[in-house]
């Protein structure tokens, strides 16, 4: 598919979202516009999100440091496919509370995320149907 394909089917991807062409856009760069590059990324986030969110929930519980640092780092690494907003730097924050072993501060800031996990698997899998 060419990008103009690619940029016309963007576009009437859209969904109610402002921010719905910018995020489609950000996957786009990641993955050199090539459309089924992205549908591959695509679909690789909306199942490694809930199960990395559901380790890193679960490294919180265990007190489990080193660990809610590494998962943290890893849902970063999977929101930065898509956003450079909010969750983002959410997830950058629980990985350093990981890292400095604050494990109360990091199931607060977890607590905010996880909401937004929820909505980006969504919108995420809204555009994957669509394609």
């Amino acid at each position: 598919m060419s990008v103009q394909e690619n940029e016309r089917r963007n576009d009437e991807s859209e969904d109610d979202q402002p921010d719905a062409k910018a995020w489609i856009n950000r996957l786009g760069e990641c993955t050199g516009n090539h459309h089924e590059s992205m549908v591959a990324v695509a679909e690789g986030l909306v199942i490694e999100i809930p199960d990395v969110a559901g380790r890193l929930r679960q490294a919180i519980s265990d007190g489990n440091a080193p660990e809610v640092q590494r998962r943290a780092h890893t849902l970063k690494s999977c929101l930065k496919y898509v956003s450079d907003g909010p969750e983002v730097t959410l997830a950058q924050r629980i990985e350093q509370y990981g890292q400095n072993q604050e494990i109360e501060a990091a199931q607060s800031v977890f607590s905010e995320l996880e909401p937004e996990l929820h909505t980006w698997v969504k919108r995420v899998q809204a555009w994957i149907d669509q394609q």
